[in-house]
């Protein structure tokens, strides 16, 4: 092989690597685009359903029935103000 062969190999390794480099960078980049706007929807489904998930009415009212039905997940309470000791709006929001 002479030296010019073998420099000509050589470009054309260096030119394959480097695209190979390229279209792992190009596809690592689609998969962390993605990754950021799945998480970016959770993000904003959490904003919107959070204030109902974790609001103090609700909290409050979870805790009345629980003290009173048990602490099953699994249990369906019906909540009646008289029953469970909670306010016309935690009744409601329940």
């Amino acid at each position: 092989m002479t030296k010019r062969t073998l420099v000509d190999w050589l470009e054309i390794s260096t030119s394959l690597a480097v695209l190979i480099g390229l279209v792992l960078v190009i596809m690592e980049i689609r998969v962390n685009t993605n990754a950021v706007n799945r998480q970016a929807t959770v993000d904003r489904s959490v904003a919107l359903t959070e204030p109902f998930f974790y609001s103090e009415v609700l909290r409050s009212a979870d805790e009345k029935v629980r003290a009173v039905d048990g602490t099953a997940d699994n249990v369906v309470a019906l909540v009646y103000p008289a029953t469970h000791c909670v306010t016309y709006s935690e009744s409601e929001s329940v």
